[in-house]
């Protein structure tokens, strides 16, 4: 969604004039470093929080930079990093999904050579049971009744030693296996959710909103319940950067996630990180009636939120567009037409709610 709006700021300057091929091939380099941030893996090395600032910096250079000759040398550095940038984080997500396989077949070599430790002791306990049942035969050749009693007996209890050492066997190796299955099902659980969630709010990302759409607007046309999209953005957030640093600016992103959840009450609600200073919120059973409300009470919610800095307070405030489904729209127009009354927020000075109650 930020790209969406440096491509109008883009636009803009072109003085009305038609999209040379220069400017498409821009918006295309600009357009695959949002899929890049969007869609990027968690690695251990570099945040997916670090990755997507940099992409959004990458694109605002690549957009709103200068296009005359004179600045070819600056235009040079800023494609040469955009390279550097991606080769980079495409070999950290590789190098640790590649470590992360290698784990997984130790693991498996592990309980491999587990199963055939196991079966070669059963090997062995076979042929000696084998050999005794060979003695026993034997004295009952020679007639020796107590003999074939003491043999029996011996037989006996060792395969009873057998069968009850396999038994203590087994039940440690499944006591062993459920804990480490369990542990896998920790971790698989742990990979999901990162993928899912955005790192710095642990609000849901743009890719699980996205299908939450999807699934609400299906509803919707099955039983009729409405859904309605709220697309919310920070007012001058890059004046909060600009002046008091990222760092004051992620604390201002994190007030402001849980700010906007407790707005949203229902459980079926779903809050999440559109990117960058953009959040949105997907309400199910909600028609027109009802939104202006819900986003009014997220605004002004935000408007008396104080954030925290050092021996000061900083107070900030957002604009809200929202749109309820219609029957046949698809996801993607509402995303659009919710955005646009976002659009119109801004316009109408900031801090405001679009389309009016």
């Amino acid at each position: 969604m930020w790209l969406d709006g440096m491509r109008k700021r883009q636009v803009s300057g072109l003085f009305g004039s038609e999209r040379t091929d220069l400017h498409e091939a821009r918006d295309t380099i600009a357009s695959i470093l949002e899929i890049l941030s969007m869609f990027s893996l968690p690695t251990r090395a570099l945040s997916r929080e670090v990755f997507q600032k940099k992409c959004e910096e990458l694109s605002r250079e690549v957009l709103l930079g200068p296009l005359d000759i004179s600045h070819g040398r600056a235009r040079r550095e800023c494609y040469r990093e955009i390279r550097h940038t991606v080769r980079n984080q495409r070999r950290i997500e590789s190098s640790e999904y590649l470590a992360q396989k290698n784990a997984g077949r130790v693991l498996i070599e592990e309980l491999v050579k587990n199963l055939e430790r196991s079966l070669a002791e059963k090997d062995k306990d076979g042929r000696e049971i084998l050999a005794m049942l060979d003695d026993v035969m034997s004295a009952v050749e020679t007639g020796d009744l107590q003999e074939v009693k003491n043999f029996a007996g011996r037989t006996a209890a060792k395969i009873k030693e057998i069968i009850e050492r396999e038994r203590a066997r087994e039940q440690a190796d499944l006591m062993e296996l459920s804990h480490k299955l369990a542990k896998m099902q920790e971790e698989l659980q742990i990979v999901k959710d990162e993928a899912e969630r955005d790192p710095l709010t642990t609000l849901l990302n743009r890719r699980s909103l996205d299908a939450q759409l999807e699934g609400a607007i299906k509803n919707f046309e099955i039983t009729g319940a409405k859904t309605a999209l709220f697309m919310m953005d920070i007012d001058d957030f890059k004046q909060v950067n600009d002046i008091y640093g990222h760092q004051f600016g992620d604390t201002v992103l994190k007030s402001i996630s849980r700010t906007v959840e407790r707005s949203f009450l229902r459980k079926d609600d779903i809050v999440a990180r559109y990117g960058g200073e953009e959040f949105a919120v997907v309400c199910r059973d909600v028609d027109e009636s009802t939104a202006f409300i819900l986003g009014e009470r997220a605004r002004r919610a935000i408007e008396k939120l104080q954030v925290l800095l050092e021996d000061m307070t900083l107070k900030v405030t957002i604009s809200v567009g929202w749109a309820v489904a219609q029957k046949g729209e698809s996801a993607e127009n509402l995303v659009r037409r919710a955005d646009q009354m976002l659009y119109e927020a801004k316009a109408a000075g900031k801090n405001t709610v679009r389309p009016l109650g």
